[in-house]
C-alpha cells in the first residue's frame, strides 16, 4: 500500500506541475534546433500552494485633493404673514445687540396679525453696554424714539459684555473688582433714558446658553437687570426656565407654543431659530398686550375691520351683528373708565336688620338659645328648653320580624 500512496503522489504533483501557467514541454522549448533555449514567459512559477494565498484587496478609488466638495447648507424660512399696519398704529422699538434681533424678528411675527401694532428694530449685532459710548447709545434712543413715535419699549442687550471695559480714566478686566459696580452703573444709564420716554419699559433677560462659563455670565447680568428693572419701574420679562429642559438643563430643542418637540436654538448653543425666535417673543408679547388691552385674534377687529366676518344671517335678522359680545378667556377685561366696581353709592341696610348689626356696628349675632354655639353663662333653664320647638315625631319603624 505504500509504495502505491508514493506513487499517487508523484502522479498527482506531476499533474499540477503540467498544468502550471509558464510550464515549456521539451518540443517546445527545443525546435529542430537544439541549441535554442526558449525562456518560459510567466516571471515566475505557481505551486500547489499558491491555490490557498488570499487575493489581496482592491484599492477604491480617491477623490483627487484638487476636488472640493461644497457641503449642503439649508436656510430657514423666516417669512410670515402679516397684515398692513394702521396709520396710527402704536409703536414698539426693540433696543439691543444680536439676540435683541432676533427678538424683534419674533415679535414681528407675533404682532403680524395686529395692524394696531408695529414693531421696530433698533439692534447692533456688536452693541454691548460694556464696549463703546453709553452717551451715543443713549442719544440713538432718544432720537428713535422721537422718529418712530415710540410706545412701547424692549430693551435686551448682554451677549457681548464679557469684556473689560473702561470708566473714566480706569480699565475694568471682566469679572475683577469694580467691573460690576461700572457695568451697573452704565445700565442704569440707559434704562433711565428709556424710562424718560414716559413710556412702558421691558427689560429681557437672557437666556440660557450651552457654554457653561458664558451661561454663568448671563444668569448674573440677569439680576443686574432685574434690579435695574425694579429701580426704574420697569418691567423685568424672565425668560430663563423656558428654555431649559425637565432637569433644569441647556437644550436645544424643546416644545413650541403648539407644543410641538422641535429645535429652539442653532449649533452655537446661543442664537435662536425662527420657533425658538417666536417663543422667546411670546412671554414679551404677552406683557405688551395685557398692559395695552389688547385682544388677539378675531376678537380685535370685529369693529369693521381686516377679520370682520360676513353676515350669516338673512330675512328680517340680517341686521344684527354676525357675533354676539366677545369674552376673551385668555386676555384680561379693560374697564371703559376708571371706576372700580363696587366704587359706586351703595345701599345701606336697615337698623333693625342683623345685616346692619354685623355690618354697620360690627356686633357679633346671637345664636339661638340651646344651639351648639349658644355659649351663654347661665344656660337657659330647663322649662325654656323645653320650650324650644321640638322636631315632629316620626312613624314608628314598620315590623319587619316573621
Amino acid at each position: 500500500m505504500r509504495p502505491l500512496a508514493l506513487a499517487l503522489m508523484a502522479l498527482l504533483l506531476a499533474a499540477v506541475w503540467l498544468a502550471t501557467p509558464g510550464f515549456v514541454s521539451p518540443a517546445a522549448a527545443f525546435g529542430d534546433r537544439q541549441d535554442q533555449v526558449i525562456r518560459p514567459s510567466a516571471p515566475e512559477r505557481k505551486s500547489i500552494f499558491d491555490i490557498f494565498r488570499v487575493k489581496p484587496r482592491r484599492e477604491r478609488k480617491t477623490i483627487p485633493a484638487t476636488t472640493t466638495l461644497t457641503p449642503k447648507t439649508t436656510v430657514e424660512n423666516l417669512s410670515f404673514p402679516s397684515l398692513a399696519k394702521d396709520s396710527d398704529a402704536k409703536v414698539i422699538v426693540v433696543f439691543g445687540d444680536y439676540l435683541a434681533e432676533m427678538l424683534g424678528h419674533g415679535l414681528e411675527e407675533a404682532f403680524g396679525d395686529t395692524p394696531a401694532i408695529r414693531v421696530v428694530s433698533e439692534t447692533s449685532e456688536s452693541a454691548g453696554l460694556a464696549g463703546g459710548d453709553i452717551a451715543a447709545l443713549t442719544k440713538r434712543i432718544t432720537e428713535t424714539a422721537a422718529k418712530e413715535n415710540l410706545s412701547f419699549a424692549v430693551l435686551m442687550i448682554g451677549a457681548n459684555d464679557m469684556r473689560k471695559m473702561k470708566a473714566a480714566d480706569t480699565t475694568f478686566e471682566f469679572g475683577a473688582e469694580g467691573w460690576e459696580d461700572a457695568y451697573k452703573t452704565r445700565l442704569g444709564a440707559v434704562v433711565e433714558t428709556l424710562r424718560g420716554l414716559g413710556k412702558p419699559v421691558y427689560i429681557v433677560g437672557m437666556p440660557p446658553v450651552a457654554d457653561a462659563e458664558l451661561n454663568a455670565a448671563f444668569g448674573r447680568f440677569n439680576e443686574f437687570y432685574r434690579e435695574a428693572a425694579f429701580t426704574a419701574n420697569a418691567r423685568f420679562v424672565d425668560v430663563w426656565t423656558v428654555f431649559l429642559d425637565a432637569d433644569g438643563q441647556f437644550t436645544r430643542s424643546g416644545p413650541d407654543l403648539e407644543g410641538n418637540e422641535t429645535q429652539l436654538r442653532w449649533r452655537d448653543g446661543i442664537r435662536f431659530t425662527k420657533a425658538g425666535r417666536r417663543k422667546l417673543a411670546h412671554y414679551v408679547e404677552r406683557e405688551i398686550r395685557r398692559d395695552a388691552g389688547l385682544v388677539r385674534g378675531l376678537a380685535a377687529r370685529l369693529d369693521g375691520g381686516a377679520f370682520a366676518a360676513p353676515s350669516l344671517y338673512t330675512g328680517p335678522w340680517a341686521d344684527r351683528p354676525p357675533v354676539g359680545p366677545v369674552i376673551s378667556l385668555t386676555s384680561p377685561q379693560v374697564a371703559l373708565d376708571d371706576q372700580l366696581l363696587g366704587d359706586g353709592e351703595q345701599k345701606k341696610p336697615r337698623e333693625d336688620t342683623p345685616q346692619y348689626q354685623f355690618v354697620v356696628l360690627g356686633e357679633p349675632l346671637q345664636p339661638p338659645a340651646g344651639r351648639v354655639d349658644d355659649f351663654k353663662w347661665p344656660q337657659a333653664d330647663a322649662a325654656t328648653v323645653d320650650a324650644l320647638p321640638k322636631p315632629a315625631p316620626t312613624d314608628a319603624a314598620p315590623d319587619t320580624a316573621d
